[in-house]
């Protein structure tokens, strides 16, 4: 069985199986092309008779385009492919937490909520929870200083009432250096460590300059 000639483009042409010719029908062209292939007609449809080739582009975007009266099928099901609309198990929650991890763990700046191809990948996503949902560097940066003082108050109720050590360490890597604060206490099963702050250093690591930090 051949093939199933759909291509509505076919309609300006007319093909000599003995000379296996097909001739565009468009008033003053007139040019012949080898075969019968849907493709190459439409290309040359499309090269040759812009304005046919738009107008035709112009029909799909018709909700009231009716097959051909032959049955042949339209270009709309030739060309015309609607996208799939993805659906992901996604909840507020994870968005926001996914955000917040890209600030906090990953480093990334709080300006990256307002760059225009992250607003391409969240605003879709954020018009689809809902208004309760928003995402920019404003509240990314408030939700930060929440957590934070969250764990400021968890750790000075950790803290009270223990004997306590405190523990300066330092490090260079390449050519940032840091000061990290810690405080050791017993918690009767081992040695418990918390970080208190991590300051940028900005000179060597010398006892004035740290006292001076």
């Amino acid at each position: 069985m051949g093939r199933n000639q759909e291509n509505p483009m076919r309609k300006h042409f007319s093909f000599n199986a003995a000379s296996n010719k097909s001739t565009c029908q468009v008033e003053g062209c007139g040019i012949e092309i080898i075969g019968n292939h849907g493709g190459n007609l439409q290309r040359h449809i499309q090269r040759r008779h812009p304005e046919l080739f738009e107008k035709s582009l112009q029909d799909l975007q018709n909700p009231n385009k009716r097959p051909a009266a032959d049955g042949q099928n339209t270009l709309d099901s030739v060309m015309v492919k609607k996208p799939r609309q993805a659906q992901v198990a996604l909840t507020p929650e994870t968005l926001k937490e996914a955000c917040l991890e890209l600030v906090t763990v990953n480093g990334r700046p709080f300006s990256l909520m307002e760059d225009s191809g992250f607003r391409k990948i969240i605003d879709p996503i954020q018009n689809a929870m809902g208004k309760n949902v928003t995402i920019n560097s404003s509240n990314i940066r408030d939700m930060v200083s929440e957590i934070a003082q969250d764990e400021r108050e968890k750790l000075e109720t950790e803290l009270s009432g223990r004997l306590l050590m405190l523990k300066i360490d330092s490090a260079t890597c390449r050519d940032r250096s840091v000061l990290g604060i810690n405080v050791q206490y017993s918690d009767g099963k081992g040695v418990v460590l918390r970080t208190l702050a991590v300051r940028d250093l900005t000179e060597r690591h010398t006892s004035e300059y740290q006292r001076l930090r």
